[in-house]
């Protein structure tokens, strides 16, 4: 048995090697590309006045002016600003994950396994802070919401920046709803309130519900101001321009195709360790717990996970030196061979979205946990397919699979609890160092 001397030593020898590891990445980082670029050009044409600066892109090019007032100002300065910066909103990120994951060592390998070189797709310092530091930002709201103190002035400033972007706005709404179902629904088993009048009641005493209400109300008012904002409009007719010319003709069906297509492609396309551990994992525990053939139901997805992910090692990154996503071609005919491997990776999409969800089902203990790792998974999914509106669905991608990643690394946390034996968790835990290992060399190698 370790004393708890014993457990706090590691838990600081742990905390320094996570703190390394960040500082490492950071370090090997050269933000000297992009929009990080492009912005501080746009803030010298302007003489450094950023007020003019924002009123010129609300008006030509994007609504989020909160989120944007720091992504011109950032790169203006010093670099390290930016790497200290966001190395401790990277802390904070797994501070605040504690909340949703027991286990704080798998959290922050999790964390450390999550591939970080996606924050330098479009330039790194303008990237991290519209995703990763407005996702801290969110998550000090949800805390906040959830606390029966009178934070309600937080509740309102947070809102207003993270959902000052649009796709956050969305989860957001979604995150809220199902807590809002939580509190009148599933809390008790029942229908808290009975009546209107109950209803008027309890809105009134119960503080979590109203901080839920105010939160809603910014957060539609920073949807309506994306959808009023003429920027917005100019930005998506470039965006047609550029991305995908045939984006207005193409029907909802064909997009989301492309959509599955590519989400499948890029779990799969590069080993990715978050993916597999998911999928082995959920495999695992419904292995454990079901009898007869439903048992084995969990291997559907995993086997799709594993089988993809070693085709496209063995074609792409061995035979073709590629370690690059496969990024599906938006304008591919009818009967092509691109449309047809899109259309089967459609399928397979499917089939593993729906064995997979059956399976974090059958591997939770009651219907709320089971509401809240299928509700986690679901929002963090839909967060990429809200670009089936954006005719940059698949330019964009890569970053906004961020959400996706942070829902996975949440269920990870939870399951993992699960698991009894020892041998069978330290082997998840080799996996993740692996990953992270992997993490830090591609940073190394793609970092600028």
């Amino acid at each position: 048995m370790c004393n708890s001397g014993d457990i706090k030593r590691k838990n600081i020898v742990f905390e320094i090697c996570l703190v390394l590891v960040f500082c490492t990445i950071h370090l090997l980082i050269v933000p000297d590309f992009g929009d990080d670029i492009k912005f501080v050009k746009i803030m010298e044409r302007y003489d450094y006045n950023i007020f003019q600066v924002l009123y010129h892109r609300y008006n030509t090019w994007s609504s989020r002016i909160f989120i944007e007032f720091f992504d011109f100002i950032i790169p203006c300065l010093p670099v390290y600003i930016w790497k200290v910066s966001d190395i401790i909103i990277c802390l904070l990120l797994w501070k605040m994950s504690a909340i949703y994951i027991e286990d704080k060592y798998i959290s922050g390998l999790c964390l450390l396994a999550y591939p970080f070189f996606h924050m330098g797709s479009a330039g790194w310092q303008v990237t991290t802070i519209v995703y990763l530091w407005t996702f801290v930002v969110w998550l000090s709201v949800i805390s906040s919401i959830n606390s029966y103190k009178k934070s309600f002035i937080w509740v309102i400033f947070g809102t207003a920046l993270a959902t000052n972007l649009e796709i956050l706005a969305v989860i957001h709404i979604l995150a809220l709803g199902m807590w809002f179902f939580y509190l009148i629904y599933l809390q008790d088993g029942r229908l808290v309130f009975e009546s209107c009048k109950s209803i008027k009641n309890e809105l009134s005493n119960n503080i979590i519900l109203k901080k839920i209400m105010v939160s809603l109300v910014v957060t539609l008012l920073n949807l309506l101001n994306a959808l009023v904002c003429p920027g917005n409009s100019l930005r998506k007719i470039k965006g047609i321009e550029k991305n995908f010319p045939d984006f207005l003709d193409t029907s909802f069906i064909e997009k989301l195709r492309i959509c599955i297509a590519s989400t499948v492609e890029h779990f799969t396309s590069l080993p990715d360790i978050i993916f597999i551990i998911i999928s082995v994992l959920a495999a695992f525990l419904c292995y454990q717990r079901m009898k007869g053939f439903r048992k084995y139901i969990g291997f559907i997805p995993c086997v799709i996970c594993i089988g993809l992910t070693v085709y496209f090692l063995v074609t792409r990154v061995i035979g073709q030196h590629t370690t690059s996503y496969m990024r599906p071609d938006v304008n591919a005919v009818a009967g092509s061979t691109e449309y047809i491997l899109q259309c089967v990776m459609m399928a397979i999409g499917i089939i593993y979205l729906v064995t997979m969800l059956w399976t974090l089902a059958y591997c939770c203990d009651g219907i709320k946990e089971c509401y809240f790792i299928i509700g986690v998974y679901c929002t963090g999914l839909l967060g990429r397919f809200v670009l089936l509106f954006s005719p940059t669905m698949i330019a964009s991608g890569t970053r906004v699979y961020f959400y996706f990643y942070m829902a996975m690394i949440v269920c990870i946390g939870q399951l993992i609890s699960k698991i009894k034996s020892r041998k069978i968790k330290s082997c998840f835990i080799v996996f993740l160092l692996a990953g992270v290992a992997v993490n830090v060399v591609t940073i190394a190698v793609k970092g600028h």
